[in-house]
């Protein structure tokens, strides 16, 4: 889901047909008339399976659960505007896209040219897309940042030490900023490309929204 359009009123009265949830990710079905045992229950799941929530992962998961439902104006009321959701880093994600890009480049694909790379990099620094490295399970993380060393090689920006993850697609900024976006929208689904539509100024979204 691409913006944060809805709250929840209050927690401690359920819905007539209880609390609802479908995990966006896994597809597994939470039901419960207990707010609190609902919640625990989501919170495990997204931990045992690696699922990383970012710092307004409350406010979409309430969002997602007035949205799969429906519910009436006595549960759920409308955000004025609504805002972009952060989706989670999923370090599984993140891992498959650095193997598909390392494969790219041993069968001879080409990096972008530097002025390139340094100008996407800026773009990226200031975007409030760009999340911290921050990861599940440490052995994960030197995983992630293997590939990504493997992959960049030599190549920097001036901005590298402000780039970390993109929130929507789950790539390292770093690397991605250097290559071809042909390889990378490929592995763009069609809801990331309607996330990467709501950023202003993303050097990305044209191209992944004209490939979905």
């Amino acid at each position: 889901m691409s913006k944060i359009e809805f709250e929840i009123i209050n927690i401690e009265e359920a819905p007539p047909s209880g609390w609802k949830y479908k995990h966006p990710i896994s597809g597994v079905s939470f039901s419960h008339f207990d707010y609190t045992t609902l919640f625990r229950q989501v919170v495990e799941h997204n931990k045992g399976n690696g699922y990383e929530m970012p710092d307004d992962w409350l406010e979409t998961f309430h969002d997602e659960m007035c949205k799969q439902n429906r519910w009436d104006k006595r549960t759920c009321r409308r955000i004025n505007g609504g805002r972009i959701a952060r989706s989670a880093v999923i370090f599984a994600q993140a891992f498959a896209f650095g193997k598909v890009l390392l494969e790219f480049f041993k069968a001879g694909g080409k990096y972008v040219e530097q002025e390139v790379a340094e100008e996407r990099a800026e773009i990226c620094r200031n975007c409030p897309m760009n999340v911290a490295e921050s990861w599940g399970c440490g052995s994960c993380a030197q995983k992630i940042h293997d590939v990504v060393q493997e992959l960049l090689g030599p190549r920097e920006t001036r901005a590298d030490k402000e780039l970390g993850f993109c929130a929507i697609c789950s790539c390292s900024l770093k690397a991605s900023v250097h290559y071809p976006l042909e390889a990378q929208a490929k592995g763009v689904t069609e809801e990331q490309a309607e996330k990467f539509a709501e950023v202003s100024h993303c050097w990305k979204k044209l191209s992944f929204n004209n490939n979905v």
